[in-house]
């Protein structure tokens, strides 16, 4: 059976971010955690989804770069040039 949720730790450990991360994310809305007596454990398919979305993210934002390097590049003077 695979495991359908992690402990704040485990996830920690999963996302390479400490504890406080986790439980900053979970207040954020970009984790969910269930409670299970008083143990807090996040979704393994939170966790797939966060990932997802940080990766669209992530692409997004370099294209944005990219397009933002392009426009500034063609807006230099070229070499040369006269006024």
């Amino acid at each position: 059976m695979e495991k359908i949720a992690f402990t704040i730790a485990e996830t920690s450990q999963c996302l390479g971010v400490g504890t406080t991360t986790i439980y900053k994310l979970i207040d954020a809305g970009s984790l969910e955690r269930i409670k299970i007596g008083k143990r807090a454990l996040v979704l393994a398919e939170s966790i797939d989804a966060f990932v997802e979305r940080s990766r669209i993210d992530s692409r997004e934002r370099a294209e944005k770069v990219a397009a933002l390097s392009a426009r500034l590049e063609a807006a230099k003077p070229r070499s040369g040039a006269t006024k």
